[in-house]
């Protein structure tokens, strides 16, 4: 079959779920480095982060799943 624009198109298309959950991880990648940036500066400051670190652990949790929702989805 010849390769026209039109399957081309569809050939480089990711699934929509797929471009979602690729934005949604680059998101918590922003995210969680912010996050580690401010907590290591407060801790500098002798502040406590306890709720900080925990709120950042909950987004590296989500991080991980997406990652290996990822890894389970066809490549395309």
């Amino acid at each position: 079959m010849p390769v026209t624009l039109a399957n081309a198109d569809a050939a480089s298309q990711v699934s929509p779920a797929r471009s979602e959950l690729e934005e949604r991880k680059l998101t918590l990648v922003r995210r969680l480095e912010d996050g580690y940036s401010r907590i290591e500066l407060a801790l500098q400051q002798g502040r406590d982060v306890t709720q900080w670190e925990d709120l950042w652990e909950t987004l590296l949790h989500e991080y991980e799943a997406i990652c290996d929702e990822l890894g389970r989805m066809p490549n395309e």
